[in-house]
């Protein structure tokens, strides 16, 4: 592997684990306060899907060392990952 692909490699887990922290933080609160205001089941679905987005990203860092899955294909699938989870369940990101 050549220096600048590990040095790319780096990077990209460098941003995919900033991505984490924000699932965990900002959307973390987001389906707390979801669960709060929803039912049950539809809380309960919100969850599910918090963990497999937590899980999507480790994931996400082991094809980018394992695989020769590109790099913007990853980015995209995050990305609509995201904005999925962001305007469906975690609407309301405040502490309360």
């Amino acid at each position: 592997m050549p220096w600048s692909e590990i040095f790319t490699n780096l990077f990209f887990t460098m941003v995919i684990g900033w991505l984490i922290m924000w699932t965990f933080l900002a959307w973390g609160f987001g389906i707390s306060n979801f669960r709060e205001t929803h039912s049950k089941l539809l809380g309960d679905i919100g969850l599910i899907l918090w963990f497999v987005l937590v899980i999507g990203h480790v994931y996400a860092i082991y094809l980018l060392w394992a695989t020769s899955t590109s790099i913007g294909t990853l980015g995209l699938c995050l990305l609509a990952a995201h904005v999925f989870y962001g305007t469906t369940f975690a609407t309301n990101v405040s502490r309360r």
